[in-house]
């Protein structure tokens, strides 16, 4: 986590942003924090997936990674 924000156009909400350790330009990725709030279903302005770029020397270190965490 790089910076932990009250949402401007939401009070009541954080806005959460992720990135490398620096927080440089390209590396940032937000969320906006509404417990309670209904599932999204898929659609018009919905997202779907989210890509990351890695470089090509740090794959096997993913895949394992996500075989230690369980993930898919």
């Amino acid at each position: 986590m790089v910076k932990l924000t009250v949402n401007q156009d939401d009070l009541t909400s954080y806005h959460i942003y992720y990135g490398d350790e620096l927080g440089r330009p390209g590396t940032l990725l937000t969320f906006f924090h509404w417990p309670g709030i209904p599932k999204g279903h898929r659609g018009t302005s919905e997202a779907t997936s989210t890509s990351f770029l890695i470089p090509d020397d740090s794959l096997d270190y993913w895949i394992n990674r996500f075989k230690d965490k369980k993930i898919e």
